[in-house]
């Protein structure tokens, strides 16, 4: 039988996790200016508190992640396309791939395409040279990441 204690400081966190961590982050004073720059239109504590009520990585994906990525490709971007989707069978599993052009954004763009065609998101590895501190470590482990 594999003891499968031994891989929890590489796992993603636990829906309990990642509202612990999740909290830790808000608590962290760069949430604010954070929290201005991707939601200008929203009070400067907007973030702090969207953070802090989140329940499960579900909902850090959805309430957070999603918004943050819309808006990336928004003020970034001319056009944002992609194909196959129609190809990935939400009850089977599947491996996504990109050409690494950016480490954090490629995944974070596929997790945006699967959950606008309503299929689940996925685990995505994340190299342990990226955790540069504890605030990022709890964003990405509580984005589904594995640490690799």
């Amino acid at each position: 039988m594999v003891d499968f204690s031994k891989f929890e400081s590489i796992c993603p966190y636990t829906d309990e996790e990642a509202v612990e961590a999740l909290s830790k982050v808000a608590d962290n004073p760069l949430v604010i200016q954070v929290s201005r720059y991707f939601f200008p239109d929203k009070e400067p504590e907007f973030l702090k508190n969207l953070l802090k009520s989140v329940r499960s990585v579900d909902e850090f994906q959805i309430l957070v992640m999603t918004k943050v990525v819309d808006w990336v490709i928004k003020h970034t971007a001319k056009e944002f396309t992609y194909d196959g989707v129609e190809h990935i069978d939400p009850s089977k599993k599947f491996l996504a791939m990109s050409n690494h052009r950016d480490i954090i954004l490629d995944p974070a763009l596929t997790q945006l395409v699967l959950y606008d065609n309503k299929i689940p998101m996925t685990e995505i590895a994340v190299g342990d040279n990226l955790l540069t501190n504890p605030f990022i470590e709890y964003l990405i482990r509580s984005n589904r990441m594995i640490k690799v």
